[in-house]
């Protein structure tokens, strides 16, 4: 009998520690799903010889979202239509839009295991976060990007970040860089 009443104080000892580790391995894995997300829009932009766009979007109500868009020919005077478009500043990215289609998103609200998780892009500029970003790679897998939904892309110069933190506050906070060169990694 009083094995078991070891066993069982040890267990109750043991429960909250295991409950942290959960919460810190659900924040690293969606700095993962983060990290891939730009990674696999600049191997699509290369490999399809498309421009992809990454928007990130500091949505209230999700606690920010990321989407990648791949841009398409909509000319129907062109026999190329639904084809990889390569022009980032020429396509209308807004999510109506015929000129491109949405290839994934990550929208931590959405998910239940991930109703914790609060996304925040941060750049030079804006260290507090900023509330609209687009990054769009070229068919050569250069990244350009703006500080907001509208405007000129220009080159990035800058290694903005992404951090994904928990939203009460309570555990660790995981940092996901994008290069200059187009790379993406989670930060040490």
């Amino acid at each position: 009998m009083v094995v078991v009443v070891m066993i069982g104080v040890l267990v109750t000892l043991a429960i909250p520690s295991i409950a942290t580790q959960m919460h810190d391995r659900r924040m690293n894995q969606a700095a993962h799903e983060i990290a891939l997300l730009y990674r696999q829009a600049r191997s699509i932009a290369m490999g399809r010889g498309a421009a992809v766009m990454v928007r990130f979007d500091a949505k209230a109500e999700s606690r920010g979202a990321v989407e990648v868009r791949e841009a398409k020919n909509d000319q129907p005077s062109q026999s190329c239509v639904g084809l990889p478009a390569t022009s980032c500043g020429n396509t209308d990215w807004n999510a109506g839009s015929a000129q491109n289609h949405l290839i994934a998103a990550f929208e931590p609200a959405k998910w239940g295991v991930y109703s914790n998780v609060q996304l925040k892009f941060k750049t030079s500029a804006d260290p507090s976060g900023a509330n609209a970003i687009d990054i769009c790679f070229s068919p050569l897998g250069r990244p350009y990007w703006r500080r907001a939904h509208t405007g000129a892309f220009i080159p990035m110069t800058e290694v903005p970040q992404v951090d994904v933190s928990p939203f009460d506050g309570l555990g660790l906070t995981r940092t996901v860089l994008v290069l200059p060169t187009g790379a993406s990694r989670l930060a040490l």
